[in-house]
């Protein structure tokens, strides 16, 4: 399945809708509507109805994903929290190995996230 980010982006610009018109038909901030096209947000459910609304996508599929992805980012966040916890970075490449996939991209998302700032 198409993550969250990449199929919110496909629709925006297959509806041809700037990031700007899509943020003012959202009633949110263009900043908002980067953060979602970058992986770095989730929408809220109430959101996730309006933006499939104005882009024309199935809810239920979109609703699927972005939950399996705020289930995927909890799990990270309690591995994270438990690695900071017990302060043995030795142990981060035992529990970084158990981890899925997806939960991998977002660990590595954010570790260059934080490189670059």
């Amino acid at each position: 399945m198409m993550p969250f980010y990449l199929l919110f982006r496909e629709a925006r610009l297959s509806a041809d809708i700037q990031q700007r018109a899509l943020a003012a038909a959202l009633s949110v901030v263009p900043a908002y509507i980067s953060r979602l096209e970058k992986g770095f947000s989730l929408p809220s459910d109430a959101l996730l109805v309006r933006i499939c609304q104005v882009l024309e996508l199935d809810f239920f599929a979109a609703w699927l994903q972005v939950t399996s992805e705020k289930t995927d980012c909890a799990e990270v966040h309690q591995v994270i929290e438990r690695l900071i916890a017990a302060r043995q970075p030795s142990g981060f490449e035992a529990k970084y190995e158990k981890l899925s996939a997806s939960q991998k991209k977002i660990i590595d998302n954010l570790i260059n996230s934080f490189s670059e700032i």
